[in-house]
């Protein structure tokens, strides 16, 4: 590949009011940078683009537009063909087809995804003016592979739609007007700052490399000294010519004066980039072996459990929650899955938590899931609430926090690339203990087993998907084979929350086992509900107070106890919501089958800090045999039978009114179905039309330029007719101007001493005049 990693290439996005910041930005561009620049605008394939024309009085630098096989050179401008999308491969363009005319084509997402694939570090993507999202996809792959990304900043932006939406996606290195882009361009491809490699480290480099680290740890949280030191410090060399800085030295001083730079700076290490059902193939293999034999493995057992590590923007834990909830529900399985998403930027996992994306995601999903699992709101897509209730997204950190446990699946891809081997050691060991036995691991497609590939068994060594085969109890240090932490495989799912020692562990199996037992003894009988009577927990023998009618099963505390009963339960709850205050209400005489019974009800709100949802605690309190002549007796005295029918009536009207509420939801969720299936129909349509305004709106500035031009030129003749009107009339000299046919153009007025002329015989031929010249 000639030439390949010489020169940087800028590739710059443009589309609606993307003419005017072209111009702006090659004003501040000189003509000798050793730059490539390749301008993508949304053509239409109709109108032929004059932009080589207008582009010229802006630049000196010589304009092509893009041919296949064409090598791309330096200090040169290569505009994109109005025929065909182009891409960039081994220094060369390729020139591609179109997206048909119904499809949304994205021209500036194809050029960035290969030039970043192509040039890596020397990749430079620009985003300026446009409607919709283009290019917010395609800086993805640009920054994964090193690249440098700048936006413009919306407000100088004619239109704002696609420099928001790159903004969005976090990746920016810099957001800036037309003319500060082309400066900082400038600036950064002149001169890039190479720091030694880490073999080669000065002292005083390396401490002041040492000291960055602790400083962006201090502000971040985030311990980079078990990351790979040659990927930082090539992270870094790009900081430093962004800045135009000479020396970590003085780097140092901006980094202790800037949060900006700290936020900055620790993006730059992380480059959280991912998307929707990245690697199309893996995820083949994914929804057909993996995703069938967790969820068979799983009837009518305890929960699926899945774990994805390094979550970035949440693209991928859609991914796999969408095949598991589609296989689930094809299959009718009566079964369900939790999983836990983890990362250590709070600002990806933010973004993620909300599970909306760009509008232009839309084509890395299946058109079935697209429908069944996405709405659309505005010009974004969100995933729709069933699955993002199934997902826990938080902060954790892998290389220096416990690992999750009893976990069926974990999807931790391109992570581990980043990291020391130490750190990776340590995590594939965490992984290998934190699976069930045949649990799967999916790595990406540079990762590997390393030492722990004896305990798992190969599904697809191409995309790197794993089975464990091994049953592990031991969580051991991957730099000492010290036990970390040990855990019975038996124990009920949960978080690990700290490495423990065994005899911490057994110390609280003893303590709650006392403490079970005591409650079991001696508390009275005890349910927790909700506002809605739901019953949370139950403790004690309640046997006697609640009964389960024939039929569908209900957790509702007022169907499982008599009406009376009822009756009490919801007055009392209805007071303590109100007073906010602990009731009791003293002997309730209630009957069962063996005999009668006499109960104190004991009403208090209980706070759950972690949910902070309003529940109820109810005691039952029994007094059997106790003579019941002074209690309060609900089927006479305190409820009469007209009360009673009251109660029944208005208790039948309310689940008539239920039923028929349902029956209403039900009809809104078809409704609404139908709904998001026309949606999908006019978002495609809205689609089209935005490309093809687009390529309108590009040509309707080219057209709008060209004639402001043609007006300054025709002002220019007309001032030089007048100029020579004016000349011509002041002359004493009879001058006559004919055509070819003799027909008379323009005379001045001297020349009527010879013809009779008068103005209104321009046109007319000079043979229909007799002239006053003298015969001889």
């Amino acid at each position: 590949m000639s030439n390949q990693n010489e020169f940087y290439v800028v590739g710059i996005g443009a589309s609606a009011g993307g003419l005017e910041a072209v111009q702006r930005f090659f004003n501040h561009i000189p003509e000798d940078t050793g730059v490539a620049y390749v301008i993508i605008q949304h053509l239409s394939p109709d109108f032929k683009s004059l932009m080589p024309e207008l582009l010229s009085k802006h630049t000196s630098m010589q304009i092509f537009t893009a041919k296949d096989n064409q090598e791309i050179k330096p200090n040169r401008i290569y505009l994109n063909n109005r025929n065909k999308n182009i891409g960039i491969k081994e220094n060369k363009f390729i020139l591609l087809e179109k997206a048909p005319k119904d499809h949304l084509n994205l021209p500036i997402d194809i050029l960035f995804h290969m030039l970043g694939e192509s040039y890596k570090e020397k990749s430079i993507g620009v985003v300026l003016s446009g409607t919709g999202s283009d290019g917010s996809r395609g800086i993805k792959t640009i920054k994964e592979a090193g690249g440098t990304i700048m936006v413009q900043d919306p407000e100088s932006a004619q239109f704002d739609g696609m420099p928001n939406s790159a903004i969005s996606t976090n990746l920016a290195d810099f957001i800036l007007t037309p003319e500060m882009i082309a400066d900082k361009i400038v600036q950064f491809t002149a001169k890039r700052l190479q720091i030694e490699s880490s073999e080669d480290f000065s002292s005083d480099n390396e401490k002041t490399f040492s000291k960055i680290l602790e400083i962006i740890q201090r502000h971040s949280g985030v311990n980079f000294r078990k990351y790979k030191t040659n990927t930082l410090i090539r992270r870094l060399e790009k900081r430093l010519s962004l800045h135009n800085i000479d020396s970590l030295q003085n780097y140092l001083k901006l980094l202790l004066n800037s949060d900006n730079e700290k936020i900055a700076i620790k993006q730059e290490f992380l480059i959280g980039v991912t998307s929707f059902f990245r690697d199309t193939d893996a995820f083949k293999i994914i929804r057909k072996k993996v995703v069938p034999q967790i969820c068979e493995s799983k009837r009518n057992k305890e929960d699926i459990r899945i774990w994805i590590p390094g979550c970035s923007s949440g693209e991928e834990v859609y991914s796999i929650a969408i095949l598991f909830d589609d296989y689930i529900r094809t299959n009718k399985l009566g079964i369900d899955y939790k999983i836990f998403a983890t990362d250590i930027d709070k600002r990806a996992l933010q973004q993620a938590s909300m599970g909306s994306y760009p509008v232009n995601t839309f084509l890395e999903i299946d058109k079935h899931y697209l429908q069944e699992y996405f709405l659309k709101t505005g010009d974004r897509i969100q995933i729709i609430k069933r699955i993002r209730e199934k997902i826990v997204f938080s902060y954790h950190d892998l290389t220096n926090d416990p690992p999750f446990i009893k976990v069926d699946l974990i999807s931790c891809r391109n992570l581990l690339i980043y990291l020391n081997n130490s750190a990776q050691k340590h995590i594939l060991a965490a992984f290998q203990f934190a699976l069930n036995k045949n649990g799967f691991l999916f790595l990406g497609s540079s990762e590997s087993l390393g030492s722990i590939s004896k305990s798992f068994k190969d599904i697809d060594v191409k995309h790197k998907i794993f089975q464990n085969i091994y049953e592990n109890t031991r969580l051991v240090s991957a730099d000492n084979n010290e036990n970390l932490a040990f855990r019975n495989r038996n124990f009920p799912n949960q978080q690990l929350a700290g490495y423990s020692k065994t005899s911490k562990s057994k110390k609280t199996q003893s303590e709650l086992f006392y403490y079970k037992f005591l409650s079991q003894k001696h508390a009275p009988v005890t349910v927790f509900i909700d506002k809605d009577f739901m019953v949370h927990f139950m403790l004690g023998e309640f046997k006697n107070w609640f009964h389960q009618v024939d039929g569908a099963f209900t957790n509702n505390l007022l169907d499982m106890v008599t009406m009376e009963l009822a009756t009490v339960i919801r007055n009392g709850v209805r007071r303590l919501d109100s007073d906010k205050k602990p009731i009791t209400i003293k002997s309730i005489a209630y009957k069962t089958k063996e005999n009668n019974s006499s109960t104190d009800l004991y009403f208090e709100e209980v706070l759950n800090k972690e949910s902070q949802d309003q529940i109820f605690m109810i005691q039952f309190v029994a007094n059997e045999n106790k003579d019941t002549s002074d209690a309060i007796i609900l089927s006479n005295e305190d409820i009469s039978n007209f009360s009673k029918q009251r109660i029944e009536d208005l208790e039948y009207e309310l689940k008539e009114n239920r039923s028929e509420l349902q029956n209403v939801v039900e009809e809104l969720e078809t409704s609404n179905e139908e709904l998001q299936s026309s949606n999908e129909e006019l978002m495609s349509s809205n689609e089209e039309l935005q490309s093809s305004n687009e390529e309108l709106q590009s040509v309707n500035e080219e057209l709008y330029t060209v004639n402001t031009e043609f007006q300054e030129k025709n002002k220019e003749l007309e001032n030089l007719n007048n100029d020579i009107n004016n000349l011509l009339n002041s002359t004493d000299i009879g001058t006559l101007f004919l055509d070819t046919d003799l027909n008379i153009r323009k005379f001045t007025p001297a020349i009527k001493q010879v013809f009779n002329l008068e103005d209104s015989d321009i046109g007319r031929s000079i043979v229909s005049f007799a002239s006053e010249f003298d015969d001889d």
